[in-house]
């Protein structure tokens, strides 16, 4: 991931980051709540992402993070043919992709269906597909309890969890 601007540096309050990026980041523009939220949202997410890659660099991993929609096989498999030539074959797949849509199916569009059921389920498979001719090791998925309880607003990502559930089964079969 990209370094942190230095107008973030120091700051981690929700309520100074907010301000800080009001001025730096929309200087001159006057954003919505919606676009600051979305702004302050993907910072943190990439000091997340700067820190796990630090903490594992420190204990002697090597950590690399490529920003994918792994919807998009032929994305997902030019990201895989570029670990490959940067750090060798494939040895394991994380998979935590997923986006949320809450809403009651009686109101819930089909593209927002299609954004949570496809993240999960066909980035799963773009993912394995990119790894078809590796030897993995191990595959880790992140499901939910949602999958099997249910959860009010939820059949897509409670469906989704369940495929991937399923593919799980497969996959340790294989």
């Amino acid at each position: 991931s990209d370094k942190e601007p230095d107008w973030l540096e120091g700051l981690s309050k929700p309520g100074e980051m907010k301000a800080a990026i009001l001025e730096h980041h929309f200087a001159e523009q006057n954003p919505t709540p919606m676009q600051v939220e979305a702004a302050y949202q993907s910072f943190i997410s990439a000091r997340q992402i700067n820190d796990a890659i630090g903490r594992l660099s420190d204990s002697g991993w090597t950590a690399r993070y490529y920003g994918v929609d792994v919807r998009d096989r032929q994305q997902t498999a030019q990201v895989f043919d570029l670990i490959r030539k940067e750090l060798g074959d494939i040895k394991g797949i994380i998979h935590g992709a997923g986006v949320l849509a809450d809403r009651l199916i009686a109101e819930k569009q089909p593209e927002q269906f299609q954004q949570v059921f496809e993240t999960k389920v066909d980035g799963l498979h773009a993912l394995l597909d990119a790894a078809e001719n590796d030897t993995l090791r191990y595959l880790v998925l992140f499901s939910s309890v949602t999958a099997r309880l249910g959860n009010r607003g939820q059949s897509d990502y409670a469906m989704a969890n369940e495929a991937l559930n399923k593919i799980a089964r497969q996959q340790a079969r294989r």
